[in-house]
């Protein structure tokens, strides 16, 4: 059987059009073929990946997508059909569930204008200390039976001290439960990366934020490039990287494709999008404005179009802008969710959104 997908991506001054021939390849392979067409030459998909050539050339030749970021929503139900044919010739119906712990909370001496647990912030969350093995393992195993395919676990500050981690590492075994773990645990060196490798974890996580440009706007006690060395050390322990961004935070189009740019020579195996919520409703800081719905559905179109392989993420934000409407994200292109609390701000019940994806005819990705 085949299918037959054609995308076209009106852009600027020129006109992307991409034909996706998706046919059955052998059982004994045990996946699918596809092929990639666009002036005359031709990649191929294998197992239901595609290789490097074409994602990057995807990457490359999307980019410049000022025009999609402008859309409001009577624009969008062209691309929209785009986008989601994107995400259902990689993750079918089904969707990653993802849920975070907040391992230690607070008193972060990083000045990061958005972070609710900065000391710098105006409604700073109270302090705490890192949480013992045991209740980390408790928390983990109340998920033991649930569909949800990674747990990561999170801790404020620069980074979390080497001690720290070796006395995680000695107490807990991650490699025991049924799901897959991340952590993000600041900037670590290769050293505390290893330990956290012999611990179980299989994905580190450290966000961009927003474009190398705008970034000192935000955070002035590190480095834009101290996260990209971070991320290079994780995947020197062979653990995949997951790295995003967060917007409402001040940013324009052109540092939201300037993150892009950056994300595509990373090459991350998941993009969380996080849309700013304020603390308590109010906006402190000028410069966080927050997001219409529409302007989050354009930028998750963005990003599927500019990775069409990748995990994108639903994260941060979802409960403010995408309330009772998350197919909205899913046809934009987002094949996961984040589920639980988040780390400071609450978040959707796991029932909840299993009885959501039930109902719109998604499936939960192991």
């Amino acid at each position: 059987m085949e299918l037959d997908l054609q995308i076209k991506v009106n852009r600027m001054e020129e006109r992307v059009i991409v034909e996706i021939v998706a046919s059955q390849s052998r059982e004994e392979a045990g996946g699918m073929e596809l092929m990639l067409t666009r002036g005359g030459r031709k990649n191929h998909l294998e197992g239901g990946r595609m290789n490097q050539k074409m994602h990057n050339e995807l990457a490359l030749d999307i980019c410049k997508i000022q025009d999609v970021l402008k859309k409001d929503f009577r624009q969008m139900e062209v691309i929209m059909e785009r986008t989601n044919a994107l995400r259902e010739a990689r993750f079918g119906k089904e969707i990653h569930l993802c849920v975070i712990q907040n391992v230690k909370a607070g008193a972060c001496t990083e000045d990061c204008t958005f972070c609710h647990q900065s000391r710098h912030a105006s409604h700073p969350i109270e302090a705490g200390e890192l949480l013992a093995p045991e209740e980390i393992v408790s928390m983990i195993e109340s998920y033991d039976n649930t569909p949800v395919n990674r747990y990561s676990l999170v801790s404020s500050g620069y980074a979390l001290d080497a001690r720290s981690i070796k006395h995680l590492a000695s107490a807990m075994h991650l490699q025991n439960y049924p799901m897959k773990f991340c952590t993000s645990f600041g900037l670590l060196k290769k050293d505390s990366m290893d330990e956290l490798k012999k611990m179980g974890v299989t994905r580190y996580h450290n966000n961009l934020e927003t474009g190398r440009s705008y970034f000192p706007n935000l955070c002035t006690t590190h480095k834009y490039e101290q996260k990209i060395n971070t991320l290079k050390e994780a995947k020197s322990t062979n653990m995949e990287i997951c790295c995003g961004g967060l917007f409402g935070v001040g940013e324009n189009d052109d540092q939201i494709i300037e993150l892009i740019s950056t994300l595509a020579e990373i090459k991350p195996d998941a993009i969380p999008l996080n849309f700013y919520v304020s603390p308590d409703g109010s906006e402190a800081n000028s410069q966080l404005k927050g997001l219409s719905r529409d302007k989050c559905l354009a930028i998750i179109m963005a990003f599927r179009l500019c990775f069409p392989e990748t995990e994108i993420i639903l994260a941060g934000g979802r409960t403010k802008y995408f309330r009772n409407q998350e197919e909205l994200a899913f046809l934009a292109g987002a094949s996961g969710i984040m589920t639980g609390n988040y780390l400071t701000t609450s978040g959707h019940d796991i029932s909840k959104d299993l009885i959501m994806l039930n109902k719109l005819g998604y499936t939960p990705r192991f």
